[in-house]
């Protein structure tokens, strides 16, 4: 063979293995990079795997937590007997959470500044010509609600005694819902005879009620009685108590009062109260005050009662005096105004060592107001004493004209009020003893005028919070 075929046919196997040798060695660094592009995929993989089971493992524990705590409520709760709900609706409350149990607790705070003016400062002759200061007029803590069941309910409201800051109790009631329309109630409750004297003090239209409603009527009383819803548009209510005043102690007034409110304590033999009220237009609710507030209906309201007491046997000592009352009111409200107007009588039969006579009195009240954007109300009040026989040196009959403005912050519950009360005819000795009947009274402001003077005024200024 040629030596020069020879010799290409060396270099062509050379050239041959020389292709394979790189043929291998690009398959060998695929292979790498391949091997190496999988490891990373693979780390991926394993990294969101422990990432997926961490995940796993946190919300396993999250909720055997949520177990955890959850049981230990259920433990607590179980250990309470039960659960409670809490709140504010018109006042605090607390409640078992099935409704069974109910306490509402409510206050009042009235924080006034009264001034008397008169010609030489009264009775004592001093020339100061006024006497004024301020006092805590009202503080109660009312306790309200139901016990064991919905029907049967409680109200008892403490009171501070405004001179002493002793605490005690006005009301102290128990009732219990025969019906949807029918309640029983008894204990220590305000009498259901006069209107004026039946809406809360916080619900006045002026600082203080009238001069009428303390001497007319019957205040607080002990007993039994029942409140009948007999439509839509008519409400009764009757109670047999102890007598007028009797669940009121004060040792100090005339006429009989109790010197203590036990059985035995009592001065009168038993009293009976029988009051209807009717509605003509609107809601019941707006029956409460005197005020109209903005957005309210028209309503209207008509009511009367009557009142008989029988003297207790003993002590001889005290007057035998049978006492009928009597007394028609009215109210109307609509777009601001409202008005207000009552007429009362009482009727007192003496027969205690002397021929029988009749001692009358009869109060008329009259009042109107005009509220501005639930805002500004102010108001006016005329009242007219007329008796018979007050007393051997008292006159026949007083007025009293009272005038001021409401300022509601929010509505009752946060109000300024100011007045004038003003006294046309002398504020004499008999007129004081009458007030004193009532241990409330003294919160007018009359003091006792000297002999020939008149025209005294009472400057009121009060700040009240409901809560």
């Amino acid at each position: 063979m040629d030596k020069r075929m020879l010799l290409a046919l060396g270099i062509g196997c050379l050239l041959g293995l020389s292709g394979v040798v790189r043929a291998d060695d690009a398959t060998e660094a695929n292979l790498k990079a391949r091997v190496a592009s999988l490891e990373a995929r693979l780390a991926q993989v394993q990294d969101q795997q422990d990432q997926n089971w961490l995940n796993a493992r946190r919300a396993q524990e999250v909720k055997a937590l949520v177990r955890e705590v959850l049981s230990d409520a259920d433990t607590r709760a179980s250990l309470a007997a039960s659960g409670a709900t809490a709140g504010y609706q018109n006042g605090f409350f607390i409640a078992s959470d099935d409704g069974t149990f109910l306490m509402k607790v409510n206050g009042q705070i009235d924080f006034r500044y009264m001034n008397s003016f008169q010609q030489t400062g009264g009775s004592n002759g001093d020339q100061k010509g006024s006497q004024g200061g301020f006092e805590l007029t009202r503080t109660y803590l009312t306790f309200s609600g139901h016990v064991a069941d919905p029907r049967i309910g409680y109200f008892v409201r403490l009171v501070v005694d405004r001179n002493t800051n002793a605490v005690g109790a006005s009301v102290i009631k128990l009732s219990y819902k025969l019906a949807d329309n029918l309640t029983l109630f008894g204990g220590e409750f305000k009498d259901t005879f006069e209107k004026e004297d039946m809406i809360e003090a916080s619900n006045q239209l002026a600082v203080e009620r009238s001069l009428v409603s303390y001497i007319m009527g019957t205040g607080y009383v002990q007993g039994l009685g029942v409140n009948w819803d007999a439509t839509d548009n008519v409400r009764l209510t009757a109670n047999f108590n102890d007598g007028m005043h009797s669940g009121q102690y004060n040792v100090d007034a005339p006429d009989g009062f109790p010197a203590s409110k036990d059985f035995a304590g009592d001065q009168r033999a038993f009293g009976i109260t029988a009051r209807g009220d009717v509605k003509l237009a609107g809601d019941w609710s707006q029956a409460d005050d005197f005020t109209s507030w903005g957005g309210d209906p028209m309503a209207a309201f008509i009511g009367a009662a009557v009142h008989y007491d029988e003297p207790d046997p003993t002590p001889t000592s005290l007057p035998r005096n049978k006492v009928l009352a009597w007394t028609v009111d009215g109210q109307y409200k609509n777009q601001g105004w409202g008005v207000f107007a009552s007429l009362t009588g009482a009727h007192e039969l003496w027969d205690q060592n002397l021929p029988e006579s009749t001692t009358s009195i009869y109060g008329v009240v009259a009042q109107a107001s005009y509220n501005i954007n639930d805002k500004v109300e102010p108001f006016g009040r005329w009242e007219f004493l007329y008796s018979n026989d007050l007393g051997p040196n008292s006159r026949n009959s007083y007025s009293f004209i009272t005038a001021g403005v409401n300022i509601y912050q929010q509505k009752h519950n946060a109000k300024f009020s100011l007045d004038v009360l003003w006294a046309l005819d002398p504020v004499d000795g008999e007129l004081i003893n009458t007030l004193a009947a009532d241990p409330r009274a003294t919160a007018v402001g009359l003091l006792q005028d000297a002999n020939g003077e008149r025209n005294q005024l009472v400057l009121r200024a009060q700040y009240q919070l409901l809560f």
